[in-house]
């Protein structure tokens, strides 16, 4: 389910850089804290159109145990892009405060995987059946060993057409959203910048009138 929510913003998109990763970590962070995927339906398409609209329909239970500090993580990956966080707010998150982030590579992980070779992914969860599992291994067997092979053991099942018009017009709504978002931020910017320096003009205006009153009350005495 993990990389159906990675594909869409990948392939459907069409722009990838690190800000998708961090949307897969919130989706995966949730769905290991809460038990269940954030915009999960029955129907993959039902799905698109809740991420598409993520921000009518992507809620944390109010009944989950969760502590605020973890809310609040997942809350600021599963969002727009713009205030999205990267790996330098992640790191100074109080969530990870007990994190030895100095130390992480020379930790022993808690889990080590006994992998069969360095393209194993065994240790997945089988998402089809024993039969078609064991027909896929006997193709890895008998391929060709080149870099564009499928892993062995692993699965996916493709759950919609990326380029299906209903698909297409949900990534064209997506992106309208978020350039409204953008203009919005910006026109909010440029609201904030006008206001300072109406303040900044009228500071210096009383400044300049306190000033002149204070040499005319001097002179007056003089």
């Amino acid at each position: 389910f993990f990389f159906f929510f990675f594909f869409f913003f990948l392939i459907g998109l069409k722009r990838y850089d690190k800000k998708v990763d961090w949307w897969s970590l919130g989706v995966i962070m949730y769905e290991c804290c809460v038990g269940f995927p954030p915009f999960y339906a029955e129907d993959p398409l039902a799905t698109c159109r809740k991420i598409v609209h993520f921000r009518r329909y992507f809620r944390i239970p109010s009944d989950s145990s969760l502590t605020e500090e973890c809310k609040e993580m997942i809350h600021n990956l599963i969002c727009s892009a713009r205030r999205r966080y990267g790996f330098d707010e992640l790191k100074k998150h109080a969530f990870f405060k007990e994190c030895p982030w100095d130390n992480l590579i020379s930790m022993k992980p808690p889990f080590v995987p006994k992998l069969k070779h360095e393209t194993d992914a065994s240790h997945f969860e089988k998402v089809e059946s024993q039969q078609a599992v064991d027909q896929h291994k006997q193709e890895y067997k008998s391929s060709k060993t080149t870099d564009k092979n499928h892993f062995w053991g692993y699965t996916f099942k493709r759950g919609l057409d990326m380029n299906s018009e209903e698909i297409q017009r949900m990534i064209k709504e997506l992106e309208e959203q978020e350039k409204l978002a953008d203009e919005k931020k910006a026109s909010d910017k440029n609201s904030s910048s006008t206001k300072n320096s109406q303040e900044s003009s009228t500071n210096t205006t009383m400044t300049s009138d306190s000033t002149k009153s204070t040499t005319n009350a001097s002179s007056s005495k003089s």
